[in-house]
């Protein structure tokens, strides 16, 4: 299954096969993908980019489930650490991550792993699973098998879509499930930057006028250090 994608396939119609990878409610599809824009643009261009797939996204969801997509958070961070497996701190059961790589000289990997299959297969309950493998992931050998690695081209611009939803109640195919992502910096570099623009998207019943949002996101130049 195809979960790599360039700039001539986002122009040419594959936004809604992405659609269809990230925003699953079964596990036909791994929940993520990531999209490679090449070298030849800016990060005002990354930045718009993300925005357009966005509005695509939400007009994708709102034609299968009735719903709006919103903007939950949208930031701009050099981060040049190795995290744990984790999702990404929201409010909202169902949300999705979009994390825009801008070029660096500093090598970097994204693992990805699918927690939601492992709860299932295993059979696990699903409340007392989430505080565990938010801890332990990726520690068991047994889960090696869900874990998917990607190289970040470092000299690209690139866009990696996940889907960051909580495990639901039931897996009844009305509720999306989501994967848990881990950042890999082998060999930091205190004088460069690796930076990260990251937009998290909720759900809602109303549309959302966002103009004003997204404005401050394009201006966005300066960025906040993580360490």
């Amino acid at each position: 299954m195809q979960t790599h994608f360039t700039l001539h396939d986002i122009q040419h119609g594959a936004i809604e096969e992405i659609f269809a990878l990230v925003f699953r409610c079964d596990f036909s599809t791994p929940g993520f993908c990531i999209i490679d824009l090449g070298k030849e643009i800016d990060a005002k261009q990354l930045k718009k980019a993300m925005m357009e797939i966005k509005k695509n996204f939400n007009d994708l969801y709102y034609h299968r489930f009735g719903k709006y997509l919103y903007y939950l958070s949208m930031d701009r961070t050099s981060r040049q650490f190795t995290t744990k497996f984790h999702l990404e701190a929201t409010m909202d059961q169902e949300s999705i991550l979009m994390l825009g790589y801008e070029p660096s000289v500093i090598k970097s990997a994204l693992h990805v792993g699918d927690y939601s299959k492992y709860i299932y297969d295993h059979q696990l309950d699903a409340q007392t699973s989430m505080k565990n493998l938010l801890q332990i992931f990726g520690q068991n050998p047994c889960a090696e098998n869900y874990i998917t690695k990607l190289n970040i081209q470092h000299q690209h611009f690139q866009i990696i879509v996940l889907n960051n939803s909580f495990f639901p109640e039931k897996v009844d195919g009305r509720h999306m499930l989501g994967v848990m992502h881990k950042g890999v910096v082998p060999h930091p570099l205190k004088e460069e930057t690796r930076i990260i623009n990251a937009i998290a998207l909720g759900i809602t019943n109303e549309s959302c006028e966002e103009i004003q949002t997204e404005k401050n996101f394009m201006a966005m130049e300066d960025f906040t250090p993580i360490h």
